[in-house]
């Protein structure tokens, strides 16, 4: 009966790790939520979120440009862009820049690491998200 009693203990000290893991997995999930806020006259990918007030508004924010596309393509870019359209959603996503050379940086960065960062280009110029890949 001991070890029935002891099984019994272990078995509901993982189920509320398991709880406590579940919650943080919640937490997580919605901060890296899509969340963007589309330039004047365009439209927000589909499924993203609506903005919520706070710092998760932006989700780019203190992250660099590589981050930022990184996260981008893997989480709310929907379709072929051009370097200018995924440069306002990282402005519209809290990406800082001053520099008035701002859409080469975003194209620089395209071509350099695109394919690292989760974009393929196209023949046109633009630059779509790739599909996730599955681990075998």
């Amino acid at each position: 009966m001991k070890s029935m009693d002891q099984t019994e203990r272990i078995i509901a000290e993982l189920e509320a790790e398991r709880a406590e893991l579940d919650a943080a997995i919640a937490v997580l999930r919605r901060k890296l939520r899509p969340v963007w806020r589309p330039a004047s006259g365009s439209t927000a990918p589909e499924g993203a979120a609506k903005a919520p007030r706070g710092p998760q508004r932006l989700p780019f924010r203190r992250l660099s440009v590589p981050e930022a596309l990184r996260m981008y393509a893997a989480n709310g870019a929907s379709g072929a862009q051009a370097p200018r359209e995924i440069g306002e959603a990282l402005r519209a996503g809290g990406i800082k820049s001053r520099s008035p050379h701002y859409t080469s940086i975003i194209r620089t960065t395209l071509r350099r690491l695109g394919t690292e960062l989760g974009w393929k280009k196209l023949e046109d110029g633009r630059w779509e998200p790739m599909p996730p890949q599955s681990s075998p």
